[in-house]
């Protein structure tokens, strides 16, 4: 497991870099919604000015909160679903970040992180912000997982006596990492199966639209 303060920094790092990336998007479309005045159908936290710049639970939440009228259609159909659960989990992340009552897990922090990637990735933020939370992303998924060093063959004095009970196992989690498709739970059954006929349509999903990325999830089997 990794540090727990470098647990947290990761998950309010990206917080600050989901703001900066997310507040151009949620601003023009709100502002195309309801003009200059759109501060006042933003929403926020408790004490807030109307005034006050959004912060990262304000966007958000300001995208959940006026999803039908607002956000909805700034996806494509395939996206949609996504980005309201890449926001709701955003959310999430604010949440267990500011009012944290116990440690955060590393699977929860890469999550959230996860999630927050891909939101920014879906509204086209800044290259800079998409950047800096993958980086944040690989760092929390590389976290304590760094190999150890080789030891020698173990010799005939240095396996155990029948009476000397075995080391538990690692729980498998720790030794293979779940895709963060897997770990997210936004997959559906029938991805799993290539549909040909929407590949040589057109109308196949990235993961199946170039030999590169339909070789990367499928040359194990």
């Amino acid at each position: 497991m990794s540090d727990e303060k470098e647990t947290l920094r990761r998950v309010t790092d990206g917080l600050f870099h989901l703001r900066k990336g997310l507040a151009p998007f949620v601003e023009a479309r709100m502002k195309q919604r309801h003009g200059d005045r759109w501060h006042h159908y933003a929403s926020r936290a408790t004490g807030a000015a109307i005034t006050d710049a959004l912060d990262a639970y304000g966007l958000v939440k300001t995208m959940l909160d006026n999803w039908r009228d607002v956000f909805d259609e700034a996806f494509a159909r395939n996206d949609k679903h996504k980005a309201r659960n890449f926001a709701s989990m955003a959310l999430d992340a604010r949440n267990a970040a500011s009012h944290l009552s116990i440690p955060l897990a590393d699977d929860e922090a890469l999550r959230y992180l996860d999630a927050m990637h891909q939101l920014l990735r879906l509204v086209k933020a800044p290259d800079e912000h998409v950047r800096a939370l993958k980086q944040l992303y690989d760092q929390q998924r590389h976290s304590g997982t760094a190999p150890a060093a080789p030891s020698a063959p173990p010799t005939a004095l240095d396996l155990p006596s029948v009476n000397v009970a075995p080391k538990a196992l690692r729980p498998w989690i720790e030794v293979a990492l779940p895709h963060p498709d897997v770990i997210a739970n936004r997959f559906q059954q029938a991805e799993f199966a290539a549909d040909l006929f929407a590949v040589d349509a057109g109308n196949a999903s990235e993961a199946y639209a170039t030999p590169h990325s339909f070789f990367g999830i499928t040359f194990l089997t």
